[in-house]
Formats: C-alpha cells, structure tokens, sequence
C-alpha cells in the first residue's frame, strides 16, 4: 500500500509541475491567444467532481490524503491557468461596454 501512496505523490506532483512551464510562458509573454480556456474549465469541473470524491474518501475512510492534496494543488494551478487566460485575453484599452458593442478605445472615449 506504500508503493501505491507513493505512486500517488509523485504522480501528483509530476502532474502539478507540468503546468509551470505553461504559466512561467504566459506571465512572460502575456499572451494566450492560442490557449483554449474551455479546456481549462471543464478541467477544473472534473477536478472539482473529483476534490469532492477526495474528501469522502478522507472522511469516510480516513484514508487518500494523497489524492486529495495533490488533486487540491492540481486544481488551484489550472484555476490559476484559466484566470491567466481570461485576464490576458481581455483586450486592453478598451471599456466593456466598448467591446460588447465593437467599439475602439477611442470611440469609447477612453484615453489609451
């Protein structure tokens, strides 16, 4: 049962640090443009269903605490993933008023 707890840890953590060259590339660039958040958020529903999974196990069985640590660090790193996009892709300059409608930054009034 060792081995397979520990199976779980650095399968976790392999997991975990595979989304840091993602989010070290788009602080760097800031740019997302070929990035689907969709994929991001039906991640994070799946990784939610299974937190929620996790805790019963913890609760119940008082056991897989492994599975819900690393599925909670899993889950705030994509979350932080889809947050990136969503801040990144929001154009700049423009109002959200402006960009509903199609204006630009200087149709709307707003000073650049």
């Amino acid at each position: 049962m060792k081995f397979l707890y520990a199976m779980q840890i650095v399968g976790g953590c392999i997991m975990l640090v595979g989304y840091f060259p993602q989010v070290a590339q788009i602080v760097r660039t800031k740019t997302v443009r070929d990035l689907n958040i969709k994929m991001f958020v039906m991640l994070s529903v799946g990784l939610l269903m299974m937190e929620a999974y996790a805790i019963g196990i913890v609760v119940h069985d008082h056991s897989g605490q492994a599975y819900l640590i690393t599925n909670t660090l899993a889950l705030a790193v994509n979350i932080t993933v889809a947050g990136l996009i969503a801040y990144y892709r929001k154009p700049r300059g423009t109002t959200v008023e402006a960009t509903l409608k199609g204006d630009s930054a200087a149709d709307a009034g707003v000073a650049e």
